[in-house]
């Protein structure tokens, strides 16, 4: 198996990486079914790479290791970097993935509705954040 990044992800990796999740929440089994199941999910396509990332920076908050292992695992141009210490993630951050989310979501609607302008102005009316004329 290969990531996106061109380096190489072996079955034996993978393993031994959710077998150091489920040592390190060893008392927390519920963490690391929840890794699962985001794992799942993103396999699935029912979540994006900036959803697994935000839910495992949460799940595993604490387990710096953890997080900086999880990196060989995702697509290119996407990475866990850590907080400095004692500063927490910032709103900017946060807003900034909110605002792509939004942008994201508007171009497909665009997509779904071309050559449909009239239909597509009306729309633009309900999305949050949509410029009221």
């Amino acid at each position: 198996m290969t990531s996106e990044r061109g380096e190489g992800v072996t079955r034996n990796g993978a393993m031994a990486y959710l077998n150091e999740i489920k040592v390190a929440f060893a008392e927390e089994r519920e963490k690391y079914d929840c890794f699962l199941k985001i794992m799942i999910d993103f396999k699935e396509k029912r979540i994006r790479t900036n959803d697994v990332i935000s839910a495992t920076m949460e799940l595993f908050k604490g387990h710096n290791d953890l997080l900086m292992g999880f990196n060989t695992f995702l697509p290119r141009g996407y990475k866990i970097q850590l907080p400095i210490e004692g500063e927490q993630l910032s709103k900017t951050v946060v807003l900034r993935c909110e605002c792509c989310r939004n942008f994201e979501n508007k171009v497909k609607v665009a997509a779904l509705l071309e050559g449909h302008t009239d239909l597509l102005n009306e729309l633009n009316h309900f999305l949050p954040g949509a410029s009221r004329p």
